[in-house]
């Protein structure tokens, strides 16, 4: 079992330039699929130097209107979700050390008891063939195992 320490729940709003710099300084759950060299998109030698230097590449304007959808999208299916939780979920960012480690993960969703998780993912033709044969694509996975952390 995996011991935490000093576990702490932020209010950050994403995006924001209060969010951005506690990411900068922690082990994101949304990077856990870069550093198991399974994300896509992002190589894990890539992440390690993003890491290193502080410097991410520029966000361009075709990332920022998939990134837009997916905060709209995700805004729009939260409320189904309590619904399908019959509860309220929050936005939140917790974070806590293991073994001099700062982990973090932000949360689309999280009930007052975090009993109850909401992950939401806009779907496209790779991961809705995933969803219908059962599966979660290897770095949604990753993502979700941290969060559970």
């Amino acid at each position: 079992m995996i011991e935490l320490t000093d576990r702490r729940i932020l209010k950050l709003e994403p995006d924001s330039p209060e969010w951005h710099d506690h990411r900068q300084k922690c082990f994101n759950a949304s990077e856990a699929p870069m550093m198991m060299n399974c994300f896509p998109n992002v190589k894990r030698s890539d992440l390690l130097k993003y890491k290193a230097t502080g410097k991410w590449p520029d966000v361009s304007t075709f990332q920022q209107r998939i990134f837009d959808k997916g905060h709209k999208f995700e805004a729009i299916a939260r409320p189904w979700a309590e619904e399908i939780f019959d509860d309220d979920l929050f936005q939140n960012v917790i974070c806590a050390e293991h073994d001099d480690l700062l982990l973090s993960a932000s949360f689309d969703g999280l009930d007052m008891w975090e009993v109850e998780s909401f992950e939401h993912k806009t779907l496209n033709i790779e991961n809705t063939k995933d969803f219908d044969n059962g599966k979660i694509a290897l770095y949604y996975r990753c993502q979700m195992e941290q969060q559970m952390i």
